[in-house]
């Protein structure tokens, strides 16, 4: 995640990444706030397969040295 999160900084500085999950993804929600997301809100929409709850996240990039 660590990765991810250096390579978007690079490509995108000043800017947050914001990502959505699956209300029912815990996995994927307890791994993404352990590497700093935070939950701003949770929301329901149509898809494919119905309606499905969503999760979303933001990471903001803070100016010091990690």
């Amino acid at each position: 995640m660590e990765l991810v999160k250096d390579k978007c900084k690079y490509k995108y500085p000043n800017k947050p990444i914001i990502l959505q999950v699956r209300s029912f993804n815990k996995r994927a929600i307890k791994c993404y706030t352990k590497t700093g997301f935070n939950i701003i809100n949770t929301y329901k929409t149509k898809t494919p397969l119905g309606n499905g709850e969503f999760v979303k996240m933001k990471y903001t990039f803070y100016n010091d040295c990690h």
